[in-house]
């Protein structure tokens, strides 16, 4: 269920600075590693970062929803 966004340049978090993708489940202003994607748009990249990799298969820190 999740999607990803290209991070902005001035969020905190992993993977600032880089071209990598975010992974977000039910709020697509927030990635599931914390990083800000407020205005960004939705891209399909297969350069995803690692942290939203890492916690993609928790349960979702927003609404509880679980990949598997």
């Amino acid at each position: 269920m999740s999607a990803t966004l290209t991070a902005p340049a001035a969020s905190t978090g992993p993977s600032v600075g880089d071209e990598t993708v975010h992974l977000y489940c039910c709020d697509e202003n927030r990635a599931i590693c914390g990083v800000d994607l407020t205005d960004m748009p939705e891209v399909d990249e297969d350069e995803n970062c690692v942290v939203c990799i890492d916690l993609e298969e928790a349960p979702c820190p927003d609404c509880g929803w679980e990949s598997g």
